[in-house]
């Protein structure tokens, strides 16, 4: 399994990490288990998870198959909601601690920082951060790092907060640039880098006709897709939500054929993605900028690139309520019904789009 060092740490981690979101209630939980174990045995040794995951199961099942696991051979990622009071995170920590079954928690991340106001919250006394850090200085937590779904300008921020050892976020080959500088950026500063949601909720296997990531390739999309993430220069750690052996197998499979590219080779790729579906978008933001409403228009763009691969509504609408709930345009004020349709975001557009229509179509149907 390959390796490399993961950013300021100096923590020695596989390129492939296991995720823990899916082990779904109808999988027996000794399958879940054993999938872990076999993970580790094939050489992953970055385990992701959360308090909440799986109706807040996740923790304890890679308590129990850690139980079994040499200590020396597996690095435990878990997290602490942004919006908690530092009392709060001190027993959820505490409580993480004992469900894992392990003495200290390698990396802990400040939990998906959707907002600005989210992160400047999460710094002042009394709050999430302040005990993160304190618990570090006890010996309880080994390194801290951060969990965002915001974009590149907001990245940069907090890369130069200087308080992280690690950054995560969504990245594949659907909405990468959105986040791409940001990534560019913290790697160029020596964080680790993680990112999530590689195969974009699915989608990127169940559309491949429309979706190639490789205009060449004889892969599965599942394989293209994922080493998209694992053979970028800018990324230690790629994510995969793993729940049977089968799955485990399969993905270190992939991942023993990824080769790092240059940084040369990574944008050709990057280009030629992008010309493969024009018609999408691929959350440049260049648009955001000259919006006068200052509408997120690349979220609502990156909602109906949904639409355009499926032509399913229902399913453009639990992407739509994601994003409101939980990912960029959470406590948004601003809707595609805001739109002046002045057209500067159009004026702006690489890929030529028809913003103006979209955002109305989101707006009849969506909101």
């Amino acid at each position: 399994m390959n390796k490399t060092i993961f950013g300021k740490t100096g923590k020695n981690v596989t390129w492939l990490g296991m995720g823990g979101m899916r082990f779904e209630k109808e999988i027996p939980e000794k399958e879940c288990i054993a999938s872990i174990r076999y993970a580790n045995e094939l050489g992953i040794n970055y385990f992701d998870t959360a308090p909440i995951y799986n109706e807040d199961r996740s923790e304890d099942i890679y308590g129990k198959a850690f139980n079994e696991m040499p200590r020396d051979q597996f690095l435990v990622a878990t997290k602490g909601e942004n919006e908690k009071s530092a009392k709060e995170i001190e027993k959820s920590i505490e409580r993480s601690l004992k469900r894992l079954k392990v003495d200290q928690i390698d990396f802990y991340f400040l939990w998906c920082v959707i907002h600005p106001h989210q992160f400047e919250k999460a710094k002042m006394k009394g709050r999430s951060l302040e005990a993160i850090i304190k618990a570090k200085k006890k010996g309880l937590i080994s390194h801290v790092g951060v969990s965002t779904h915001m974009y590149s300008e907001d990245i940069i921020k907090i890369v130069d907060s200087g308080l992280f050892e690690f950054i995560m976020i969504p990245y594949n080959a659907l909405n990468f640039r959105a986040r791409e500088e940001g990534l560019r950026y913290a790697k160029k500063h020596n964080l680790g880098t993680i990112v999530m949601n590689p195969l974009y909720g699915g989608v990127i296997p169940s559309f491949r006709d429309m979706v190639r990531i490789y205009s060449d390739s004889n892969n599965s999309p599942v394989e293209d897709a994922l080493r998209f993430c694992l053979e970028s220069p800018f990324i230690d750690v790629t994510l995969s939500g793993m729940n049977s052996r089968e799955i485990v197998k399969e993905n270190i499979k992939i991942a023993g054929r990824a080769r790092k590219k240059s940084v040369k080779e990574q944008n050709r790729t990057a280009e030629m993605i992008e010309s493969s579906h024009p018609s999408m978008c691929t959350s440049c933001n260049y648009c955001l900028s000259h919006c006068p409403e200052e509408i997120n228009i690349s979220s609502f763009m990156e909602i109906y690139n949904t639409y355009m691969l499926t032509g399913d509504k229902n399913s453009t609408r639990e992407r739509y309520n994601w994003y409101t709930q939980f990912g960029p345009l959470y406590k948004s004020l601003k809707k595609a019904a805001d739109c002046t349709q002045c057209g500067a975001c159009e004026e702006e557009c690489t890929q030529y789009l028809n913003i103006i229509e979209r955002l109305e179509w989101i707006k009849d149907n969506l909101e």
